[in-house]
């Protein structure tokens, strides 16, 4: 790619912020000729599809990282000296979303106000520019930085105390039996302990239907004649995690702005704003937290919200908070309760937000979109009842195991026909050290955890955080270990400060650096 292109063609819509009031001062340019002469950052010009083809030419400035926690910021300029920079003239907005990014940027600034942008950069072109970064480079590599947190009690969230509670209820010698919390151990990043006994993991071998290369192909299709998607995942394979934000950014220039998941924290509208949940409090933190929901602890769901993030993803909460289930209740009954409530809250939506485009995320069968052999319905048809609107509905919990890799599938004969319109089928899981292979697929490598943070006893967890990152995020990586085994950690290439989280010792509340 040129370093300035002045072709009017569609901008890739992820990463945008928009700061339409500000103007680049002197600080602002010069920073961002330090990014172009650097190729930490490239130059478009054209319209946003995500706007329609009528939208105003915007001038972008691409960055990319540098590496992860730091995007687009040189090595020469520190954190803080970085941010300082920023902060000090009108590029406020636009700065912080550079240096948090985790997975790189893109700056616009409407063609009003590019002028003095593009007259820099185009004395820019012609100065040339150093040859790409060497293979050992810090783009390349993971760093594992010290001195690494031992903590002998959880983060301030209280959620994150409640996971490591249960987890230290399951015995790290004998961690499967009959009441296994498989759900607890795909959280923290232990998918292979239970793969031979969650029937999630077991292959159904269903009928394949598609070639793996078109699977985004034939998904967008189909929704470019519809304005909800509806996908499920299993809350036991982080890997349902993976495709789904592969799918979030297949669709963002389709048009699809919001993303409405299920583990979302939705508090009561009556709640005292310092109680509401941090992504609402602080949307422009490029991480969830811990307390942002449930399942969101586990790393490549925090992953997921990440993405979600940077792609410019609307959040939204759905799950019911007004109606409680009453205790004489039969299961059936509080399922129903469940279903109406999710259904209610995001047809409302859709009758407030007419020409918003929905990504909604689910687990198992709240995206089945015709009624049970019984007659009950799950939340997806609710929705189509309530908003008229036929939802593209994708299942990746109904066939497993089919192929070498993932592909299309035929509806089970046992399955309401129509009950979905598409079946992904990931191929059997397979692990390395621990961790599931689809990680590397999806470009994480993988980084031995030093001899001395192993437990001697009970399970500790390792957290991996980009340098300079809050506490309280939810991590690049979370996994738990135990003595004498030989654990990885996944992580993209960058700089991470580890903490380890000493779970047999949750009771005591200080923590100590080591070395």
């Amino acid at each position: 790619m040129p370093l300035l292109s002045a072709d009017a063609e569609p901008l890739n819509s992820a990463y945008t912020v928009r700061p339409d009031t500000n103007r680049p001062t002197k600080k602002g340019v010069m920073l961002l000729t330090m990014l172009i002469i650097r190729r930490q950052a490239v130059v478009r010009y054209g319209t946003d599809p995500a706007e329609g083809p009528k939208s105003e030419p915007t001038a972008a400035i691409v960055c990319r990282p540098l590496y992860s926690g730091q995007a687009g910021i040189p090595k020469s300029l520190g954190r803080r000296q970085a941010t300082k920079l920023f902060r000090e003239d009108d590029w406020q907005l636009l700065g912080r979303k550079v240096w948090k990014a985790n997975q790189g940027g893109m700056l616009t600034a409407r063609a009003t106000h590019a002028m003095p942008i593009l007259f820099a950069l185009a004395s820019i072109s012609l100065l040339g520019a150093p040859a790409p970064a060497k293979e050992g480079s810090s783009e390349k590599r993971v760093e594992l930085v010290r001195p690494f947190t031992i903590a002998s009690t959880a983060s301030p969230s209280r959620s994150l105390a409640i996971k490591l509670a249960d987890l230290a209820k399951i015995d790290p010698d004998r961690p499967i039996d009959a009441d296994t919390d498989s759900q607890t151990l795909s959280m923290f990043g232990r998918e292979d302990l239970i793969a031979d006994i969650s029937k999630d993991y077991q292959s159904n071998r269903c009928s394949p239907q598609g070639a793996a290369s078109s699977i985004f192909e034939e998904i967008k299709k189909r929704a470019r004649s519809t304005s909800i998607v509806i996908v499920n995942e299993s809350h036991e394979r982080s890997e349902h995690r993976g495709f789904i934000a592969e799918l979030a950014g297949q669709l963002r220039p389709l048009g699809y702005g919001t993303f409405a998941m299920e583990t979302l924290s939705n508090n009561p509208r009556s709640t005292p704003d310092k109680y509401l949940p941090t992504f609402l409090k602080q949307p422009d933190l490029p991480y969830f937290e811990d307390g942002d929901g449930y399942y969101l602890s586990e790393a490549a769901f925090g992953r997921l919200g990440r993405k979600a993030k940077a792609l410019g993803y609307r959040l939204l909460p759905y799950e019911p908070n007004d109606d409680q289930p009453s205790p004489d209740m039969t299961q059936d009954q509080r399922i129903a309760l469940r279903e109406e409530g999710q259904a209610r809250n995001l047809a409302a939506y859709v009758r407030d937000n007419p020409r918003a485009k929905l990504l909604i995320h689910v687990g198992y069968s709240h995206a089945a979109e015709v009624p049970r052999a019984d007659g009950a319905k799950w939340m997806a048809a609710r929705l189509k009842e309530k908003t008229g609107v036929d939802p593209l509905t994708i299942s990746q919990t109904t066939c497993r195991g089919g192929g070498n890799a993932v592909q299309l599938s035929a509806l089970p004969a046992d399955q309401p026909t129509g009950t979905f319109d598409l079946i992904v089928d990931h191929p059997s899981s397979r692990f390395d050290k621990g961790r599931p292979e689809w990680r590397k697929r999806a470009g994480d490598k993988a980084v031995r955890i030093p001899k001395e943070l192993y437990p001697a006893a009970g399970w500790r967890v390792i957290e991996a955080r980009p340098i300079g990152e809050a506490m309280a995020s939810v991590p690049m990586d979370r996994v738990a270990i135990r003595r004498d085994e030989n654990i990885v950690l996944m992580l993209p290439p960058g700089r991470y400060r580890l903490r380890v989280i000493d779970v047999s010792r949750l009771e005591q509340k200080t923590s100590k650096p080591a070395n």
